[in-house]
């Protein structure tokens, strides 16, 4: 039984400063440029969420008003890239319509500081997804140089998930269902095997388990194939994991690789789980944590870890207890650097500081991600229509 979900975020050498919230800015360098030139796409699915939020694009309120009012439920997910090749972000959202509709991605464009409706863009795409959308992640995989949208579709029951491939020749995107089933909640692309396809490799959950797919492009189409042999880990993985992040890491020749980190219940000793990147393979432990009891649930009294990010060389954890009535933040004050050591073993808990807390939790529930914007965090892939989803989740002292 799944009781919430989890997702960590790490920023391993950037400090995100963002513009304020609710999806502002979009003057920077990164969120949009005078030439008109179009943006690119980073090499991995959390790399464009930092180049996002370092434009000030995190969060988008007020969805159903820039649709027309034509949606019966909370928008479900979201995401930010410069959809219509036009040098500056724009956003896509999945949301289900008024009068039965199917759920489906809207595009939107920013017109100053109001956000329009821009999906007859693409006219003639499919645009349905599946009911329930966990994420939406980004990334380059027909490499192309244009952003592709992953749909990880989760809930009640197992079933295909969504891609939409941009149009190599042409402005617009092509959707495509995948030959697999999941039940997911988290998903993350990169090259994670340095292949010379150089195309984005998917590791994602599946009913509380972790499953990998190798993609590469024969003949100009893409294909996924399952290779769970590239976990080679002995240790113990966290208790239904529900959140897989590939988290980039420089080389010394200026290359880099992506390294697994995997979040869940403590259930079993272990919360959080870093996996060193070998020739595309997970197996050595650079880190792992085992969060502290929260003590609201008898049955389950182990906090679930919900999201890691790291800035001025802290690394600031945020948990939920099993009863889904509190949420502490959590600063590891050692150094951040720390957490990749050679050593496997958990941190001491005592050098976990508890910041803050919080008991007012949204009733369309938390979203996947988190932004650390100046001192308070944000939802990153939120879309709001109700109060609190789209609000500082927490503020540092």
């Amino acid at each position: 039984m799944k009781y919430c979900h989890a997702l960590l975020i790490f920023s391993l050498s950037v400090l995100l400063q963002g513009c304020g919230g609710g999806g502002g800015g979009g003057g920077s360098a990164t969120g949009g440029n005078a030439s008109g030139t179009p943006l690119g796409v980073a090499g991995s699915s959390y790399e464009n969420n930092l180049s996002a939020v370092a434009a000030g694009f995190y969060g988008l309120s007020s969805v159903s008003t820039i649709l027309g009012g034509s949606l019966e439920v909370t928008p479900q997910a979201l995401a930010f890239a410069d959809f219509f090749q036009e040098g500056t972000l724009s956003a896509v959202v999945a949301a289900h319509p008024a009068g039965g509709g199917a759920n489906s991605l809207y595009f939107l464009k920013k017109n100053g500081t109001a956000w329009t409706d821009a999906s007859s863009t693409f006219s003639g795409l499919n645009r349905q997804v599946c009911t329930s959308v966990k994420q939406l992640l980004v990334a380059d995989l027909n490499k192309d140089s244009k952003p592709d949208i992953y749909v990880v579709c989760g809930g009640s029951a197992i079933g295909p998930q969504y891609y939409f491939l941009s149009n190599p020749s042409s402005l617009g995107y092509t959707r495509y269902e995948s030959s697999f089933a999941l039940n997911a909640e988290s998903a993350s692309i990169a090259d994670m095997d340095g292949d010379a396809n150089q195309t984005a490799d998917l590791v994602t959950t599946d009913n509380g388990t972790v499953k990998v797919f190798l993609a590469q492009i024969v003949s100009g189409s893409l294909s996924f194939s399952q290779d769970n042999a590239r976990l080679t880990n002995t240790s113990p993985v966290p208790s239904g994991v529900q959140s897989v992040t590939l988290v980039p890491k420089s080389q010394s020749d200026g290359s880099t690789k992506y390294d697994l980190v995997l979040g869940g219940s403590g259930s079993n000793g272990t919360s959080a789980l870093w996996l060193k990147n070998t020739g595309g393979y997970f197996g050595t432990v650079g880190r792992s944590f085992l969060l502290p009891n929260l003590g609201s649930d008898v049955t389950f009294p182990f906090a679930e870890l919900r999201g890691y990010i790291e800035s001025n060389g802290l690394s600031y954890i945020y948990a939920m207890d099993h009863a889904k009535s509190l949420v502490k933040l959590y600063a590891y004050t050692t150094p951040a650097a720390s957490l990749t050591g050679a050593s496997g073993s958990a941190p001491a808990l005592a050098h976990l500081q508890e910041f803050s807390s919080s008991s007012t939790l949204p009733t369309a529930g938390w979203p996947s991600q988190l932004a650390k914007v100046g001192n308070s965090f944000y939802p990153l892939d939120a879309a709001c229509e109700v109060t609190g989803r789209c609000s500082a989740m927490f503020t540092l002292p």
